[in-house]
């Protein structure tokens, strides 16, 4: 019998061997093998790179790839997300090639190429952090080398591989967070769907003040307490690196600031999970702990750091057990009454498209004069941070509150809460917050 050829191969056997190629030179390379391949490659182009992407990048770098497609998000709110992003150069990049497929799942040459164009970014961004972190390390290893004794006998300057791993899913989430802004109005006129593309284009560019934005909390709303904690742990990592997006993870007075300052996810953190006042009341009775504005800027200051005496991690799971307890915590997908609201909000679909009604997560009118004055304490006390200097001068301050037995510590703190007995609400509010319909796909990161 005569050995089999190629072209005796069924199409969908060929197709399975595309689909389990690893990378895009490998799946331009074996579509280039023969006639037969090239054309099964054509046909089936969609599928085989949406399976390529999964192969190749981030579950985050897929999830911003549709963020930015015309089914979420319209040409300008585009625009305005892509001249503020790290790789902002590529705006019109994009824009020359007519943007990216508009339904999820899709998947063309364009669409690969920006998931490599942004990932440069992101790892030149995850290069810097990396960089600074090392910096912190060696600062606090110089500052208690005698304390921490043998543990440290010489200082290392390698950046562990997960902790690389984890700084840039979290540079990813913050792109995504960064792109949540929607257009809400513009100067001088009534109603914002009267002003053609071209119209907002032209300001977007020449007279930006003129348009409004609104930002959706959703996303935000949607993540889990340790992916919270890490976006909100990089500030201290790329402070200087000039990127705008830094600007919502520093803590700022509700005001008149930019639109990525009155998007503070520190200010979101302090009043979105849990009852501030009552875990607040709970933490001073206990002599195990930090008060909770310690415990807070030790889980946005010290991601990554190395420390063997750090509370971190016994600090994190404190949070996700406060955060999970019914009448105190407000867990991922649920939102505080008291500061935000569901509102529907018109969105642009399409590059030419109508508007359609979308549910927002946004904060109330006057929303941010409802702060509890534990949670406007927690604002104020915590719009500087001690590392701005203390990174830079190893004999600066001492380390935060550290113990030798956190997992003693955690039982024991437990245990205290198991007794405390009932919590209560948010005072005169009979809900500790309330539920998030959002539509989207699982967002609940790590």
């Amino acid at each position: 019998m005569p050995p089999a050829t190629i072209t005796l191969v069924p199409n969908e056997i060929v197709l399975q061997i595309f689909r389990g190629v690893q990378s895009v030179s490998s799946f331009l390379n074996l579509s280039q093998t023969c006639r037969r391949f090239y054309e099964v490659a054509k046909a089936n182009e969609s599928i085989i790179l949406r399976d390529v992407a999964a192969s190749s990048f981030l579950p985050e770098a897929i999830r911003l790839l549709d963020q930015q497609r015309f089914s979420t998000m319209s040409p300008v709110e585009l625009a305005y997300f892509r001249m503020n992003c790290t790789n902002k150069s590529d705006g019109n990049w994009l824009r020359e090639r007519g943007g990216l497929l508009r339904d999820r799942g899709q998947y063309s040459s364009v669409e690969m190429q920006l998931l490599q164009r942004d990932e440069k970014a992101v790892d030149a961004l995850v290069e810097e952090a990396c960089e600074t972190l090392t910096d912190v390390n060696r600062v606090a290893w110089c500052r208690n080398r005698h304390s921490w004794g043998g543990r440290y006998n010489d200082f290392d300057e390698t950046v562990a591989s997960g902790d690389r791993l984890e700084i840039k899913r979290a540079i990813y989430l913050l792109h995504i967070l960064m792109a949540q802004f929607r257009l809400a109005g513009i100067e001088g006129l009534v109603d914002y769907r009267e002003a053609s593309s071209t119209d907002i284009y032209n300001l977007l560019f020449t007279d930006p003040s003129k348009l409004h934005w609104i930002y959706d909390y959703s996303f935000a709303a949607c993540m889990t307490t340790k992916a919270l904690f890490e976006v909100l742990g990089l500030a201290r990592y790329l402070f200087y690196s000039g990127w705008v997006a830094i600007d919502m993870l520093l803590c700022h007075s509700p005001g008149n600031n930019s639109n990525f300052q009155n998007a503070s996810l520190k200010r979101f953190a302090f009043v979105n999970l849990f009852n501030t006042s009552t875990v607040d009341s709970v933490i001073q009775k206990s002599r195990s702990f930090n008060d909770l504005g310690g415990m807070y800027r030790i889980l946005y200051n010290e991601a990554w750091k190395e420390d063997p005496e750090s509370s971190r991690d016994t600090y994190l799971k404190i949070f996700t057990e406060f955060r999970n307890r019914p009448k105190v915590g407000i867990p991922p997908r649920k939102w505080n009454p008291r500061i935000f609201q569901i509102r529907e909000h018109q969105v642009q679909i399409g590059s030419e498209g109508g508007f359609v009604g979308k549910k927002l997560l946004v904060v109330k009118a006057g929303g941010w004069n409802n702060m509890t004055e534990m949670e406007k304490m927690l604002v104020g006390d915590h719009e500087a941070e001690e590392w701005m200097y203390e990174d830079q001068d190893p004999d600066y301050g001492s380390d935060a509150f550290s113990s030798d037995d956190e997992q003693y510590l955690f039982d024991s703190y437990m245990d205290e809460l198991d007794g405390f007995g009932g919590f209560g609400g948010f005072g005169h509010h009979h809900r500790c917050a309330y539920d998030l319909d959002y539509d989207s796909d699982d967002i609940s990161y790590w």
